[in-house]
């Protein structure tokens, strides 16, 4: 069984629900009952609020993705506070998904506003959710305001469900991850980077090429790995050093996932909606100017390993070390 796997742009919470996925089926009716609010507070008030639902591979109408922006306002000038979500299953089931940073409230200021962007790797069971929010003190570490379905409806019957579930049924991602290094003078932007995917092909097996572009500019194309079925043996790992060409700057990193034989497109990691690969910091190791070369050219130089990595694409990639790949 794979290992459960959870990943959001700020703090994490591990999450687990029922394996058995739910068929489609209406929005339920909320009850017309309105909860009392637990915490009514006028110290801290709501002044905003935006939620959105996103990523339906399998166009079952359940999304992986949720961006919450909340604009909270305080009579205080200063107020420091963090922030909890909860969320609630169609049986009453109740689980905290995130917790924020502490942060300051400066009064009815819009410049203190939150966004929170979450992707449920895990399996959660395709349904409808409730979700709440709580603000907390963080100094006297109590609840001072709340908001749910029954107060703003921006919060009731989200159709949501985990990556397991959200699948095309021909190849889908299990997992992406990514780790960023070697900023070696320490002005925060960084020369390394270290990919992992698992990728999933139910009931089958194929041979795949990875493309990997940052903002639409091509870094480098892998050579070829096979992937079989939904297993983790055939996990990929890709450490890219870049060397010259690239400008300080931040970048949103894209992988396209190709037929090693057609070089048609099967699958498309968009940094749009795997948060994770949004908004990354780099710059070339060797960064004269801004880092860009002449003639529009990355150099690279790239380690790929994992399960089923054909001898032959192992001969490419010591090709690929030190030479020039055009963008």
């Amino acid at each position: 069984m794979k290992t459960v796997l959870a990943s959001l742009l700020l703090v994490l919470s591990t999450m687990a629900n029922a394996a058995i996925k739910v068929n489609q089926s209406p929005a339920p009716q909320s009850s017309p009952v309105q909860k009392q609010q637990s915490h009514d507070n006028h110290d801290v008030w709501l002044a905003r609020i935006a939620l959105n639902v996103f990523q339906d591979f399998d166009n079952d109408g359940y999304h992986q993705n949720l961006t919450l922006s909340v604009d909270l306002d305080s009579q205080y000038h200063q107020l420091k506070v963090a922030v909890q979500l909860w969320l609630e299953g169609p049986h009453g089931q109740r689980q905290q998904i995130y917790t924020s940073h502490d942060f300051e409230l400066n009064g009815d200021s819009s410049f203190d506003s939150q966004q929170i962007n979450i992707q449920f790797l895990d399996k959660l069971s395709s349904a409808y959710y409730q979700l709440e929010l709580v603000v907390i003190d963080s100094v006297s570490d109590t609840i001072v305001f709340t908001a749910d379905q029954f107060t703003h409806s921006e919060l009731q019957d989200l159709p949501l469900e985990g990556t397991y579930w959200d699948q095309d049924q021909q190849i889908s991602i299990y997992s992406a991850g990514i780790a960023l290094s070697h900023d070696r003078n320490g002005n925060g932007y960084y020369q390394h980077i270290a990919v992992d995917l698992d990728i999933d092909i139910p009931n089958s097996s194929t041979e795949l090429v990875a493309q990997f572009y940052l903002n639409n500019q091509h870094l480098f194309t892998s050579g070829a790995f096979t992937v079989t079925d939904i297993n983790i043996s055939d996990q990929q790992y890709f450490d890219i050093d870049i060397k010259q060409g690239l400008a300080r700057g931040v970048y949103d990193l894209d992988i396209h996932i190709l037929d090693a034989d057609t070089l048609s497109q099967r699958h498309h990691i968009k940094a749009l909606d795997w948060v994770v690969f949004q908004g990354l910091a780099l710059e070339s190791a060797s960064n004269l100017g801004d880092g860009t070369l002449a003639d529009g050219t990355i150099v690279v130089d790239v380690d790929h390993s994992g399960g089923s990595l054909g001898w032959w694409a192992l001969g490419l990639l010591s090709l690929l070390i030190g030479r020039k790949v055009r963008a």
